[in-house]
């Protein structure tokens, strides 16, 4: 006897969601939680009617949980459910894109440089091993490892002290 397999609507339509958008699965998300989980968004239920109540910039858990709340509590089809949300997320992330370009080509105009994802992860990196403290506790690491350890050579090996050039080997 087989357990019954447990099926969620949510598991469906997030299937569904990143089968049409596959490249949101790539998007950075901070997975750091708090010392407790954040209580459950007050808006929910028959009052949630817009994506835009709970959040400007959706996720795509966002879209996938406000496409059950339609189905469940406001009685449309899973079909038109989800094409709703993920027309409202679509609307807010390029609403939300736009936004961030104007800022940022505004911010540009009054002189403001900004460097790439890249070049910031290269100074992070930089400004962590030229610190003064990595320095100092890799001369003090370096010092103690050549105290510990001398080579110990014993010029007279059994073999004579010249170097045969190869010849008379065999």
């Amino acid at each position: 006897m087989q357990p019954l397999k447990i099926k969620y609507l949510e598991d469906r339509l997030r299937l569904q969601f990143f089968r049409d958008h596959p490249f949101e699965a790539f998007r950075p998300v901070s997975i750091v939680e708090g010392e407790v989980v954040e209580p459950e968004h007050p808006v929910r239920g028959k009052d949630w009617t817009r994506l835009s109540q709970r959040t400007k910039n959706p996720m795509a858990e966002d879209a996938v949980l406000f496409a059950a709340n339609l189905h469940r509590y406001h009685e449309v089809s899973l079909t038109v459910a989800y094409t709703r949300a993920v027309a409202e997320f679509r609307a807010l992330r390029a609403e939300y894109d736009i936004a961030n370009a104007f800022a940022r080509m505004e911010a540009e105009s009054y002189g403001t440089m900004f460097s790439s994802e890249v070049d910031r992860t290269f100074e992070k990196e930089d400004k962590f091993f030229r610190s003064t403290e990595r320095k100092k506790a890799l001369d003090e690491s370096a010092l103690r490892a050549r105290k510990r350890w001398r080579a110990i050579l014993n010029l007279d090996s059994g073999m004579g002290n010249t170097w045969s050039r190869g010849q008379g080997v065999y």
